[in-house]
């Protein structure tokens, strides 16, 4: 079965950002130890610790650049980035 680079590109960040989530592994890079009203509110929408909270705020840059990154280098086939907040 031949799969296509974007494709196994976007198994690979869905993959690694559900392991990084099911692990409670730290964000790469922590903005700040104080709790901001995003995480505040973010935490409250999604029913997670603040804790949980902020890592996710701080991982959404990450993603950004990667997505943008993807886009640049897959330009015909790349169909874009997204992060579920709530998985099914």
């Amino acid at each position: 079965m031949h799969v296509h680079a974007g494709t196994r590109a976007s198994i690979l960040i869905a993959s690694a950002l559900v392991l990084g989530a099911a692990t409670g592994s730290p964000a790469a890079a922590d903005s700040s130890d104080l709790v901001t009203p995003r995480a505040t509110q973010y935490a409250h929408a999604f029913g997670v610790s603040i804790d949980v909270a902020q890592e996710r705020i701080d991982r959404q840059d990450a993603i950004g650049e990667l997505g943008a990154d993807l886009e640049e280098e897959f330009p015909e086939t790349w169909a874009g980035l997204w992060i579920e907040q709530r998985p099914l």
